[in-house]
């Protein structure tokens, strides 16, 4: 994507974090902790990391502006460990994408009679196409999906105020939080969560462009870290006086929908990037030859097609569901 701009690097950037568990993740924890002012904190503090570890990768796409993300960077300590990093890469995408789909259709589902099954053959047929028509195109989508991101963030995000004005602050009791160090080790593995995809801009890099993704990459992180802890903070308050945060309202359920839709746009920024993967790791005669053949509009037309079709392999066969909850988790627990 030799023609991307600034302001659409940004835009993918939120889209493809901001759709892992933001609009969730707050209210799911405060309803299965209740803590508060620790969840908080913790909240504050995986952020700064969040951060650092962007500014790590900015500078990563700048010096080495190649579409293979991880596997290029950690290629260049070992090849096997890079061999492996970007298979294990490669299938959190897949894995996490499978995993967003289940949830944005779930949730769909409260609101429409749907079958989930036709619903996500369609949908990712649908997205396959769009990539396989070239850079242009796939980039006018994403740019329109992170466009979407942003009015779905900032919408939550005044809603989340409108909510905390209703709350009668005398009567909001914190309670003694001593037990808080039992839930750190899922409080963790879900925060961090929510911040994935701070890599994604260095599947879309080459020396045109690196420089623009490198500060859109610092640049994203940075204003998304002041949104999150702002977002956070209002969104547990109100789970944990209210007990609940969509549901409040008819406005609260419109953005539901609109959350569910969103996620969309990060399972389509995953979608593009994970080919130029095996892309790159078929270039260094990793993978077959056939995984870097392109097709007349210059897009890997074998990987895209497999991305797509591990994608709803596990999302048909439910794997997703233990990989997440026996490997993801684990690694943090």
């Amino acid at each position: 994507m030799r023609q991307i701009k600034f302001y659409q690097a940004l835009l993918i950037f939120v889209s493809a974090i901001a759709g892992t568990g933001i609009f969730f993740t707050p209210i799911i924890l405060t309803k299965h902790t209740n803590l508060v002012i620790y969840q908080i904190y913790l909240w504050i503090f995986i952020g700064i990391l969040f951060v650092l570890f962007s500014v790590v990768f900015a500078n990563m796409i700048y010096i080495l502006p190649k579409k293979g993300g991880i596997y290029d960077y950690v290629k260049h300590l070992n090849k096997h460990i890079g061999f492996l990093a970007g298979w294990l890469e490669y299938f959190s995408i897949v894995i996490v994408s499978a995993f967003l789909l289940n949830l944005s259709l779930t949730t769909l589902s409260q609101f429409f009679s749907i079958n989930t099954i036709i619903v996500s053959i369609l949908l990712i047929s649908f997205f396959t196409i769009l990539i396989l028509l070239g850079a242009r195109i796939s980039l006018n989508v994403l740019t329109a999906f992170g466009l979407f991101t942003l009015i779905t963030f900032i919408s939550v995000f005044f809603y989340s105020i409108f909510s905390l004005i209703h709350i009668d602050f005398s009567r909001l009791y914190i309670n003694q939080e001593e037990h808080w160090i039992l839930y750190l080790p899922i409080m963790i593995a879900a925060i961090f969560e929510t911040y994935a995809g701070i890599e994604i801009l260095g599947y879309f890099a080459n020396r045109d462009n690196a420089r623009k993704l490198s500060k859109a990459t610092i640049f994203g992180s940075i204003v998304l870290y002041i949104l999150y802890i702002f977002l956070t903070a209002f969104m547990i308050i109100c789970s944990y006086y209210f007990r609940e945060f969509y549901e409040l309202s008819f406005i609260g359920k419109v953005l539901l929908l609109l959350v569910s839709l969103q996620m969309f746009g990060t399972i389509f920024a995953w979608m593009t990037s994970a080919p130029n993967l095996l892309y790159r790791m078929a270039e260094d005669e990793n993978l077959p030859s056939i995984f870097k053949r392109i097709n007349k509009y210059r897009v890997p037309s074998l990987s895209v097609l497999l991305t797509g079709l591990l994608i709803l392999f596990f999302f048909l066969t439910g794997a997703f569901e233990s990989l997440i909850k026996y490997y993801f988790i684990s690694i943090i627990t």
